[in-house]
């Protein structure tokens, strides 16, 4: 393949040939595409990076922004692309050789070794902003030729989805466990999808990353530079792109507000390169919003580069907020944005996996098994659900309770738990390991009587004073009205009632009122009591009758407004004859 052969029009061939007359390094000619988009995103970056380091007189961002968050944006090039800050240019590379050793000494200790006077992130920041295309064009010709069989991998890749023809190109630094059943949901409405990740799947870390095994589609491993390449040498499908996961946020706004501004240099590139006949680029929001608990400037970074990166895209996909959260969006920006839903809904156990589990005997003030299958200890690092953590054990400690926690059994957090936790709180607990497919969690989950998920709303109420923001204040309540936990689909599908905050009201959607129980911190230690109290066997009925609503993932929404296949309309090349 040469660039020519790659679907990007006139555009595309332009931006390719300008980059392949500066650059002064031998690449394959296939990789034209991939220096033009790559060089375009990394412009697109340092323009946002600019746009904060010049509003001094705070009209746009915001003073605090302007001396803070163009720091974290260099923080996050060194995290995502690092040789793009410590690669040295060819005016420097010529110095260096041409100037003799003493001349080459001096250049390597001014570029590499900082003065005490100049941290590392204040030297990366000048020189990012200092470079110009052409200086962009050399470092990223230089990265892609040192990086043939990588390309290539991924140039094989490219071809072989031509020939399957994926609906979907699916976009993330990892694969999130909770979205299994939205695979499952997909695969059953016979939509195609493959998958890009930067991390090894091998090797998974966190709560909620999936494993190799667990991905039953086309995948890919690269780094991300060969991420944002993809996007043109593949075009015919639809991206759906999660890159908030790409910089973690830390639950800190002005770090969100970064990874705001890669999200935006990732699809301004991509739709600069791309032709107009090429599938859309759509963001995932996994949140609708990202929530914080660190405010260190007044919020309006977040603001701007939040309404920009909605505007920029082709659509937006929300992955755990029902349709208010989007009304108000629109509201606030005053235009219409193309939208779809796609949430994490579980499928309920086939017959074919197990029999069905028997629930557990009920006996009010002595037996009630309770299922949480999300981070309720401390156990993980999560500030909205670390700080429950003691009315959580209280609850755990009173008479009649059995706690089942699917978690880390092996973390260092929870043998400390286990070390150092009262005795009334460790009779009535049971650690069990994170189940992974998402059917056989369901079946196990079966056999209780509650399923639980509380947050602290201390957390987003101080998120929401603190941000100083009108938008992200009232983005954030917006957000708390509308979520859907993952771990809500998972008890629904089980059968399950769920005991969770007061104020969610997305949960409705998929569960009925008479099957939540509505609480808050100060209730939660009281909640074995109150259920007991109750006609529970009733709520537990009810929550049986409603599981069959969820027992399939509803992706309907989805396939009409992002793949464009009418309601149970036969994909492309099915009615043909042709294997999907």
């Amino acid at each position: 393949m040469n660039f020519q052969q790659v679907r990007g029009g006139r555009k595309l061939r332009q931006l390719v040939m300008e980059s392949k007359s500066s650059q002064r390094y031998p690449v394959p000619s296939s990789a034209g595409a991939a220096i033009a988009i790559c060089v375009e995103f990394l412009q697109r970056y340092q323009d946002c990076i600019a746009l904060l380091a010049n509003d001094t007189d705070g009209t746009t961002i915001g003073e605090a922004a302007s001396v803070h968050v163009t720091r974290v944006a260099v923080v996050a090039l060194r995290h995502i692309w690092p040789e793009i800050l410590s690669s040295p240019l060819p005016d420097e590379e010529a110095a260096a050789k041409s100037d003799g050793l003493g001349r080459a000494t001096d250049w390597v200790k001014r570029q590499f070794v900082r003065p005490p006077e100049e941290p590392e992130v204040e030297r990366d920041y000048r020189r990012f902003l200092g470079m110009d295309r052409e200086a962009f064009t050399s470092i990223v010709s230089k990265y892609f030729a040192e990086r043939r069989d990588e390309l290539h991998k991924l140039e094989r890749f490219a071809e072989l989805q031509k020939i399957k023809r994926p609906d979907i190109v699916w976009l993330s630094e990892n694969f999130q466990l909770p979205w299994m059943g939205s695979l499952d949901g997909l695969a059953q409405a016979s939509v195609r999808v493959a998958w890009i990740g930067s991390r090894n799947l091998e090797n998974p870390h966190g709560y909620g990353d999936a494993a190799a095994g667990d991905i039953k589609l086309d995948t890919h491993i690269t780094p991300f530079p060969f991420v944002l390449t993809l996007l043109g040498l593949l075009e015919e499908p639809t991206y759906l792109i999660n890159a908030h996961m790409y910089f973690p946020w830390n639950f800190d706004l002005e770090r969100y507000a970064v990874t705001c501004m890669l999200c935006i240099a990732f699809f301004e590139a991509a739709k600069k390169v791309r032709s107009p006949q090429a599938g859309k680029l759509c963001v995932l929001q996994y949140d609708a919003i990202k929530p914080i608990s660190e405010v260190a400037g007044n919020g309006n970074a977040a603001e701007h580069f939040y309404k920009r990166l909605a505007t920029t895209v082709d659509a937006i996909v929300y992955n755990s907020n029902v349709p208010s959260y989007h009304t108000f969006l629109e509201g606030a920006l005053g235009r219409r944005i193309p939208a779809a839903h796609l949430y994490r809904t579980q499928p309920i156990r086939p017959e074919r996996l197990v029999a069905k589990q028997r629930r557990r005997p009920y006996v009010p003030h002595k037996e009630l098994h309770v299922g949480c299958v999300t981070v309720q200890l401390a156990d993980f690092g999560e500030p909205s659900r670390d700080s429950l953590a003691i009315n959580m054990k209280r609850f755990i400690g009173a008479p009649g309770v059995r706690f089942h926690y699917y978690c880390e059994p092996e973390r260092e957090s929870i043998l400390r738990l286990k070390r150092e936790a009262p005795r009334e709180f460790l009779d009535n607990i049971e650690f069990h390991p994170i189940i992974r497919d998402p059917r056989s969690l369901v079946a196990e989950l079966e056999q209780y009587h509650l399923g639980i998920t509380m947050f602290d709303p201390e957390v987003f109420a101080r998120a929401i004073a603190g941000a100083r923001n009108r938008f992200y204040s009232d983005a954030l309540t917006a957000y708390v009205e509308s979520t859907v936990a993952t771990s809500w689909l998972v008890y629904g599908s089980a059968g399950l009632p769920v005991a969770t905050n007061r104020g969610c009201l997305g949960i409705n959607m998929f569960i009925p009122e008479s099957c939540v129980l509505r609480l808050t911190l100060s209730e939660l230690p009281n909640l074995a009591e109150r259920v007991f109290r109750s006609d529970h066997q009733a709520t537990m009925d009810e929550a049986e009758r409603n599981r069959s609503k969820l027992a399939k993932p509803d992706v309907s929404d989805f396939v009409t407004k992002i793949v464009g296949r009418p309601r149970g309309a036969a994909p492309p090349g099915v009615a043909d004859g042709r294997q999907p």
